[in-house]
């Protein structure tokens, strides 16, 4: 897969997280989300190795809204647990 793959898959689990239909508990589903957030910047790296332009840093300023949504989810939610 791609990166834009992984990233649209993160992007569906949260809307399923935020939505009320995902199956695993909340901090187990953030946790997929950060962890497809992961998956989607590994890859991006791998594709575009050395570019530095401004598709890349939309990518990346995208990607990291959600994923820091996700980790801080899963801190918060870990926490009260």
């Amino acid at each position: 897969m791609n990166s834009y793959t992984y990233m649209a898959k993160a992007r569906d689990m949260a809307d399923r997280i935020i939505a009320g239909t995902a199956n695993q508990s909340p901090v187990q589903a953030w946790a997929a989300v950060a962890r497809e957030c992961a998956k989607a910047e590994d890859a991006y790296r791998a594709e575009n190795p050395g570019v530095h332009g401004r598709r890349h840093q939309a990518f990346f300023a995208n990607l990291d809204k959600l994923q820091w949504a996700a980790m801080a989810q899963v801190e918060t939610l870990g926490r009260a647990a």
